[in-house]
């Protein structure tokens, strides 16, 4: 029986190897930095083993937070048993709250395992290159998109549309250019050194 666990801290060593596996050493970098940092949290599932891993945070726009879906990986041996379902509802789980307003995660249009699993979650897809220049660069920055192509939203309260309106607003973008410069390109800057 698989169960899946919240962790921090205590679990960036797991997190980095299976990511690390699943997805290869950048994307593992990001995830436990992320959590090294302190704005991520993550889940681990368990069967006897570990099974997969997911990586998440909140990004506290007004008057809705998003609830980021940052890393899913679920070991070779165990995809297509429902694990990654198990681990993105448990994310939810973790990030409800009075405020949230949507959940949202990036994925490539090639990564049609990822797609599937987040339309049977009730996520609606956009694509990224269908946004306009100063939404496309706000979405990118809320969720440290920049390999993917494709956002996957599931909506808690009012529309995609409205979600677009709140990353158009200028003090969400100050919200918004802080997750970017700490979490996407102060990584960056670290990885690379400066």
């Amino acid at each position: 029986m698989v169960i899946v666990k919240e962790c921090y801290s205590d679990c960036i060593d797991i997190i980095r190897n299976v990511i690390e596996r699943s997805m290869g050493w950048f994307h593992a970098y990001y995830a436990s930095a992320c959590i090294d940092i302190g704005r991520c949290g993550g889940v681990v599932a368990l069967d006897r083993d570990v099974v997969g891993v997911g990586v998440f945070y909140k990004v506290d726009l007004k008057p809705y937070a998003i609830g980021v879906i940052y890393y899913v990986a679920v070991d070779e041996r165990y995809r297509g048993k429902g694990i990654g379902k198990m681990i993105v509802s448990s994310i939810e789980e973790l990030l409800d709250s009075d405020s949230l307003g949507y959940y949202v995660a990036s994925t490539r249009s090639g990564n049609i395992g990822s797609r599937k699993m987040f339309q049977d979650l009730g996520y609606i897809e956009v694509y990224l290159d269908d946004l306009d220049s100063d939404l496309y660069e706000a979405v990118l920055q809320a969720v440290c998109a920049y390999e993917d192509d494709i956002l996957s939203i599931k909506t808690v309260r009012n529309s995609i549309e409205y979600l677009y309106k709140m990353l158009r607003d200028e003090n969400n973008l100050k919200i918004v250019r802080d997750v970017w410069r700490v979490q996407c390109y102060g990584l960056w800057r670290k990885l690379r050194g400066a």
